[in-house]
């Protein structure tokens, strides 16, 4: 099997590439939306609960919340950061 990354900044086409390879039928891992996964799951919620519990509103993580917490503590974000990185890593493996 071949695998391949796609990276780039906003507005590259990461999206659009994405959606292209899927209507061909290729399985595609999108690290971005599995965040997005994670933030709006109960598992993502019990592991970062210890480390920003302010961030947890209506039982999920809100991003504007997290974002606030981050921006005003680096150290917390690096913590966050391989936290998430970790997880979503573990989620790729099982892609």
């Amino acid at each position: 099997m071949i695998s391949l990354g796609l990276t780039g900044s906003i507005a590259m086409g990461k999206s659009e590439v994405n959606r292209i390879l899927q209507q061909h039928g290729l399985p595609v891992f999108d690290a971005d939306r599995e965040v997005h996964v994670l933030y709006e799951s109960k598992s993502g919620v019990a592991l970062l609960k210890p480390h920003v519990p302010e961030a947890i509103i209506n039982g999920k993580i809100d991003r504007a919340a997290l974002t606030k917490i981050v921006m005003a503590d680096p150290k917390r974000l690096n913590a966050l950061e391989t936290i998430v990185h970790e997880e979503i890593s573990k989620r790729r493996a099982k892609f």
